[in-house]
Order: C-alpha cells, then sequence, then structure tokens
C-alpha cells in the first residue's frame, strides 16, 4: 500500500522495528486500554504488529509530501 503512495517499493527497517516491538509497552497499555473501553476490537496483538511494521518503513520527507497530496479514493 505504502509504495503505491510513494511511487516506489518501500521497506520496513528490520532493526527500528524489533526494537519498536521490544520497548512497545506504552503502545500496548493504550491498545489494552481502548479494548477495555470497547474502542478496538480484541485483535492487540496482531494491530500492534502491524502499527510497528508501518513505524519502521523507509521514508523521506519527500515520500511523506507526496502521500500527504495524494488524494484517497473513496469506497463505494
Amino acid at each position: 500500500m505504502f509504495g503505491r503512495y510513494f511511487g516506489r517499493e518501500v521497506y520496513v527497517d528490520n532493526s527500528v522495528f524489533m526494537s519498536e516491538r521490544m520497548t512497545g509497552h506504552r503502545n500496548r497499555a493504550i491498545g489494552h486500554l481502548m479494548l477495555n473501553f470497547g474502542m478496538v476490537k480484541d485483535r492487540i496483538t496482531e494491530s500492534l504488529e502491524l502499527y510497528f511494521q508501518q513505524c519502521s518503513v523507509l521514508v523521506n520527507c519527500h515520500d511523506l509530501a507526496v502521500m500527504g497530496a495524494t488524494p484517497r479514493q473513496r469506497r463505494p
């Protein structure tokens, strides 16, 4: 999905991902708090894994500007 936004192939920095995964205690706590209040479904672990991967995508300022300027398509 990110590749479509940026117009190029993007990669996850595995060392950043592993660091996020090992130290993401606050994010896990927030996820469980949101689960407790019914704000999210019960797939906290899977959602956090995806979030940590997204935080580890190697992009630059130009990539972010292109993504921000790309209009989203509305789903029917």
